[in-house]
């Protein structure tokens, strides 16, 4: 995962081998916290790996992650590993999950599902990509959708 982020709060990141990343840069103190409000909603499935200063957790935990982190945050950086050679395809932008390696970045991903899928309750911005140790990440800005849009429940 991309050791950097131009928003100083932690990043989640979808890595290809299954995990789902917390990076928390900066922010030592505020370990403590992330790590018990995890546990208050369910996600006991973690491991704190000190020296690089990451939470790793399921997967399936995106969406507490992300509400989490937007209660402390005004927006945080949502990091997937994806494949650029992949073609966005229409199965991706019917999905209901975040589960998305394709070259759209996530950005359509969802987009034609009947509810919006994992996007309903957010919005994303800046689209964009690195390529940092052999691996493509594909990156957006997230960050609640106006109370206009019911958020995601926990």
């Amino acid at each position: 995962m991309p050791g950097h982020s131009a928003i100083e709060s932690p990043h989640p990141g979808l890595t290809g081998a299954g995990h789902l990343v917390i990076a928390t840069p900066r922010i030592g103190y505020e370990y403590d916290g992330i790590l018990g409000e995890l546990d208050t909603y369910g996600c006991r499935s973690w491991l704190w790996h000190k020296q690089a200063q990451r939470i790793t957790t399921s997967r399936t935990a995106l969406q507490t992650v992300l509400k989490l982190l937007t209660k402390r945050y005004p927006a945080v950086e949502l990091r997937r590993g994806f494949r650029v050679a992949e073609k966005c395809t229409a199965r991706c932008r019917a999905a209901k999950g975040h589960e998305c390696a394709c070259s759209c970045l996530a950005e359509h991903h969802g987009a034609e599902a009947p509810d919006r899928g994992w996007k309903r309750g957010w919005t994303m911005n800046g689209f964009t990509h690195v390529h940092e140790n052999g691996q493509d990440w594909g990156i957006v800005t997230v960050e609640p959708a106006p109370l206009s849009r019911p958020r995601p429940s926990i």
